[in-house]
């Protein structure tokens, strides 16, 4: 539904003005480009995140199921040191993975205020020729291009992710 909306608003900016046609490609390449990259990356990164979050999870429910235990054998110390060590390892792979994400957030915010720069120069150039409804509606659109990625850019599809366990927790391949 995303791809239409972005379809019609890019329609609508070159019909209004068809010069915007030629600085479109040279974005719509370097979108490509940009996602092609992003998703490899976000792929392995999200991969790595799901493996550092098992054994957070696993560590927690072996915990609270032996409690009465660790207390005995005054272990808690130990057990929470353990836990932070999984839990850190986990924080780094959930900021990594953030970063990645507003790393292609900014690049689509750039692509996205390229857009509307070159409606609205070529607004400004065209002006004899243009209705001013023409331009209202041509940079609206714009302008609600830039939202329309900032709500999508977190959809990632995992094909072909494969996970096996060792002793020491999953393992993905």
């Amino acid at each position: 539904m995303t791809f239409l909306q972005v379809i019609g608003v890019v329609g609508v900016a070159v019909s209004v003005i068809p010069w915007i046609a030629i600085p479109l490609v040279p974005l719509g390449i370097i979108f490509f480009v940009l996602r092609r990259y992003f998703l490899q990356t976000s792929r392995d990164v999200k991969r790595l995140e799901s493996t550092t979050r098992s054994p957070v999870f696993s560590h927690l429910s072996s915990s609270l199921q032996g409690l009465w235990t660790i207390r005995a054998y005054n272990a808690e110390e130990r057990f929470q040191e353990l836990f932070d060590a999984h839990q850190d390892l986990h924080s780094e792979a959930w900021f990594l993975f953030l970063t990645t994400s507003r790393w292609f957030a900014v690049r689509l915010d750039a692509i996205c205020a390229i857009f509307v720069i070159v409606v609205a120069f070529g607004s400004l150039i065209l002006a004899k020729t243009l209705d001013a409804g023409q331009v209202g509606l041509a940079l609206s659109y714009a302008l609600t291009l830039m939202g329309m990625f900032q709500w999508c850019e977190g959809v990632i599809v995992f094909d072909n992710v494969n996970f096996s366990y060792s002793l020491d927790g999953p393992l993905a391949s």
